[in-house]
């Protein structure tokens, strides 16, 4: 994974900066575009005037009643800790769920160097369930009830290294990594019919001479047709199941550099879109292609910055959120903008959301049709007809 390291360097370094004693976090405030209406600091985290970093917060969201329910992590001051959000009968806004202060550790915990436990659902990947319950994965599946309540399921075998979950039919599929034989890291899908009660695991294929480590970072299903893929190192790996995850066939994909990350795919007209970015070591552009394993064609999607996430609208077209680097200033955090990209006929519209330290984050559509794209402060909605 060698190849990989000056990305995730990237990745990582734009989360750190010195911590000031306070700040809003939405620097000159975010700016509705392209039918987003901005709700600004309608994201609780963690409180008033808190800086956060770049790569702790809030995570995925998951369409649930009428509104999501928000999947990431907490830093509690000693640790990161799991942390859920829910959302306002309106979902304009989201806050922590249960919240800290609101149970759990006595001071006795804090003082032993834990702090906040955190709370909800732990999960790296999560798909409604039936009942207003939502299905997540880490290493194990585990439910989290309508009224709250979450239930540990099926373990996951291996070492393990789930990355992302999707539901194909009556299936949950999750993909990622694990050490099975005590030799080899492979690529995998753990598979459950029962929710989670259950799971198979497929080891994945891999291309030839590709390091059995490289596995997939994301996963998308249409029916009973699965699509995952991973990052280049060197070389981008694309995974597809026709059979709900029973079985896996492998190729690859042409990218601009052996820095390319996928950080989603989304079905859209019979077809795939894959979306992330592509980094040089100090910048990233989009990378978004559509089409089938085999058979795909690079998108020009306009502006600078990586892809990190985009969900489908009531019409079933992609709504795809884009961030940005600005340059480091010194002695200051790490300034990010936020953009929304829109299918607009063959070609593509690019919004501006503003600058500031939080980023977007993760984006859904709602039961009624709107599009909410959410950071750890801020979040759009943009309405569903």
């Amino acid at each position: 994974m060698r190849r990989l390291v000056p990305l995730l360097l990237v990745l990582l370094v734009a989360g750190c900066g010195q911590k000031p004693a306070a700040s809003s976090g939405t620097g000159d405030g975010p700016k509705s575009a392209l039918g987003f209406t901005a709700h600004a600091g309608a994201v609780q985290f963690p409180a008033d005037g808190d800086w956060v970093a770049s790569n702790v917060g809030l995570k995925t969201l998951v369409p649930v009643g009428g509104c999501v329910l928000g999947l990431g992590n907490y830093s509690n001051g000693y640790r990161e800790v799991n942390a859920n959000w829910t959302g306002d009968a309106g979902c304009e806004k989201l806050k922590i769920d249960p919240a800290p202060g609101s149970g759990g550790p006595g001071p006795e915990v804090v003082r032993a160097g834990n702090g906040w436990r955190g709370g909800g659902l732990p999960a790296v990947g999560a798909v409604p369930g039936p009942d207003g319950s939502v299905l997540g994965v880490s290493t194990k599946f585990t439910r989290r009830d309508a009224d709250g309540t979450v239930t540990p399921l099926a373990e996951l075998r291996g070492q393990r290294d789930p990355r992302a979950l999707a539901r194909s039919g009556g299936n949950l599929v999750a993909v990622g990594t694990a050490f099975l034989d005590g030799q080899t890291t492979r690529p995998v899908a753990w598979v459950s019919d029962d929710e989670g009660k259950s799971e198979r695991t497929v080891v994945m294929p891999v291309a030839p001479g590709v390091d059995g480590a490289n596995g997939p970072w994301s996963v998308a299903a249409n029916g009973s047709e699965l699509v995952a893929a991973g990052y280049s190192n060197p070389r981008l790996q694309i995974w597809a199941s026709h059979d709900g995850g029973g079985s896996w066939s492998v190729s690859e994909l042409s990218t601009p550099s052996d820095q390319t990350l996928v950080y989603g795919i989304l079905p859209v007209g019979g077809e795939w879109l894959l979306y992330g970015e592509v980094s040089n070591g100090s910048s990233q552009k989009p990378f978004v292609v559509t089409g089938k394993p085999g058979a795909w064609s690079t998108v020009d999607a306009p502006g600078p910055g990586g892809v990190v996430t985009g969900a489908l609208d009531a019409h079933g077209n992609p709504v795809l959120a884009a961030r940005t680097f600005e340059p480091q200033r010194p002695n200051e955090n790490t300034r990010f903008c936020s953009s929304v990209l829109v299918r607009a006929g063959q070609g593509w519209q690019r919004g501006e959301l503003g600058c500031g330290e939080s980023p977007v984050h993760a984006a859904a559509t709602l039961a009624d049709g709107r599009v909410l794209i959410a950071g750890n402060r801020d979040l759009w909605l943009r309405a569903g007809s």
